[in-house]
């Protein structure tokens, strides 16, 4: 009997003991579950906002492009953990809206970018007009003055030769005639190339006598040869052009053929007009200098300038023939 109470009472006692286990273990499992669910409810916080501020982002700082074409942007691929969860659908539309952005930027700044060369190429175009301009009116207004007086110096002089015939001093009045009448071919040429018109007029003139005038205003005319041509007259209104056109193909034609050799200037006849040829014995013009003259004549003018007051090389400027030996 007694043993039996003993092994009661030592049940009771161990049965207090493990109550009491028990009951701290169940509190400990109840306050972790308390801070579990606590953190739980956190993280569901964050996410919410999460999400909201990756939609604010997508909505607002990154604005969506007009245009319904340029609204979609790179697909981003979602892992497969995170498929239909709310964050990454926004992480995912921003980084499309991102793309988006990024892809118009680019475009936009692109557009501008050529805007601005493109208007900085007018402006560069019309600062050259208005450069090419003053120096055209430059030109002109040199060569007006400069042709008004070989004009008038001419006239004086051929004055002065008729006066003088028999006297020593004739051959030096002829002399100075000659470099007026060269004088006033150059600056006509400068003249012509700035957009000017030759001023001097004439009555109807024989061929022969427009050939010698020409003559008389090129250096080394002694050694042109011409055939009678006084059958044929040009109007009043073309006989200045026609000298000075002949006279400059006669001082290209003197200037580039050796000082030994004859230039001949001869008459063609044609169905309905005729032609003045001016043979030389000069080289001919290479291809490649002969399409840069071409060049120059139709849309260089201070290049042009050079060239026609005789030099066989302008420096320092685009386009400049090679050095030869041929004119």
């Amino acid at each position: 009997m007694l043993a039996l109470t003993l092994v009661l009472g030592v049940l009771v006692v161990v049965g207090s003991v493990l109550a009491v286990r028990f009951r701290g273990a169940a509190r400990r499992a109840e306050r972790r579950a308390g801070q579990l669910h606590e953190h739980a409810e956190r993280l569901m916080q964050q996410m919410q906002m999460t999400e909201y501020f990756v939609r604010h982002l997508a909505t607002t700082a990154v604005p969506v492009p007009a245009g319904g074409a340029e609204a979609h942007g790179a697909d981003v691929a979602v892992p497969p953990q995170l498929a239909g969860v709310p964050v990454a659908e926004a992480v995912g539309a921003l980084a499309g809206q991102f793309s988006v952005a990024l892809a118009v930027a680019g475009r936009t700044a692109e557009a501008r970018l050529e805007q601005a060369r493109r208007e900085n190429g007018e402006q560069v175009a019309h600062v050259r007009k208005e450069a090419v301009d003053v120096a055209r009116a430059a030109v002109r207004s040199f060569a007006a003055g400069t042709v008004h007086r070989a004009s008038k110096l001419g006239t004086k002089v051929s004055s002065g030769v008729r006066q003088h015939v028999s006297d020593d001093a004739y051959e030096t009045l002829v002399e100075i005639d000659h470099l007026a009448q060269q004088m006033l071919l150059t600056a006509s040429g400068y003249a012509v190339l700035a957009g000017d018109k030759l001023s001097r007029r004439h009555p109807v003139t024989a061929l022969g006598e427009i050939v010698r005038s020409a003559m008389g205003r090129v250096e080394g005319f002694q050694r042109v040869q011409h055939a009678d041509m006084n059958t044929f007259a040009v109007e009043s209104r073309a006989v200045e052009a026609v000298i000075h056109t002949l006279a400059i193909l006669l001082d290209n034609a003197l200037r580039y053929s050796a000082p030994n050799t004859r230039v001949h200037v001869s008459l063609e006849h044609g169905n309905d007009a005729v032609f003045l040829i001016v043979d030389d014995a000069g080289l001919r013009m290479e291809d490649e200098r002969l399409e840069w003259a071409r060049r120059v004549m139709s849309s260089r003018p201070e290049v042009a300038t050079a060239w026609l007051n005789g030099s066989r090389s302008v420096r320092d400027t685009p386009g400049t023939p090679p050095e030869t030996e041929g004119r």
